[in-house]
């Protein structure tokens, strides 16, 4: 199975190199869910903040692939 994340690398704002984690270890976050049912194909990618030291905005360190995240209808369960 192909990795279904990139690592975040550069600030977004101001291009400074992005080197300092919020959290000291990762965490896991489903980024696709696909099944109902107690056995399921999610999709889980590693999750942690990186803070810019140049700027001082906060962003994800882990960028889901989009091509998962959007793979399903997301609409299927809006209450109007």
């Amino acid at each position: 199975m192909e990795k279904s994340f990139t690592i975040r690398t550069n600030c977004i704002f101001c291009d400074n190199i992005l080197n300092k984690s919020y959290f000291n270890s990762d965490y896991n976050i489903p980024i696709a869910c696909y099944s109902k049912n107690e056995v399921s194909n999610d999709i889980i990618i590693p999750y942690n903040v990186y803070k810019c030291e140049v700027c001082k905005t906060s962003q994800t360190k882990y960028l889901g692939d989009l091509n998962e995240v959007y793979k399903m209808n997301h609409a299927d369960n809006i209450v109007l």
